[in-house]
């Protein structure tokens, strides 16, 4: 949550940025590497999940985990991409979680309120997942 406002405060960005960087760049970098530790904790998890479950019942099919796996995995991205974008305008990190918090619930609640209108909403990727992960396939709804 602060590794954008704590760099600002300490003076850590400012010793950077007086070097050939541009601050697209250099927040950029910063996503990524974000993203790279988010991305890897997660398959990490994940794997070790797959193996305690075939361990404790049985196994399960390998090809549809990892496709659960990336479609929640693009809903980690946009909470990461969310505390970037806050962490970015605001000062502290209690406002960065606070807003990110606010709109990750303010997107769930819309797209609960009002699934079948909204159904493109990026938090239905919840949805999709548990979808994919009990069914084994993901299934079109009928439209009225």
């Amino acid at each position: 949550m602060s590794s954008v406002t704590a760099e600002r405060k300490n003076g850590i960005a400012a010793l950077i940025l007086v070097k050939p960087v541009s601050v697209s760049s250099y927040m950029i970098a910063r996503w990524v590497m974000a993203l790279l530790i988010v991305w890897f904790s997660y398959f990490m998890g994940i794997l070790a999940n797959w193996y305690y479950t075939y361990q404790l019942f049985e196994l399960i099919n390998l090809s549809l985990m990892l496709k659960g796996m990336l479609l929640y995995g693009l809903w980690l991205t946009l909470i990461v991409t969310l505390i970037f974008f806050f962490g970015s305008i605001s000062n502290t990190s209690g406002v960065t979680a606070a807003l990110t918090f606010a709109v990750t619930i303010v997107l769930s609640s819309i797209s609960s309120i009002l699934s079948k209108k909204l159904d493109w909403l990026p938090s239905n990727i919840l949805k999709y997942t548990g979808e994919l992960w009990t069914n084994g396939y993901l299934r079109k709804e009928q439209s009225l």
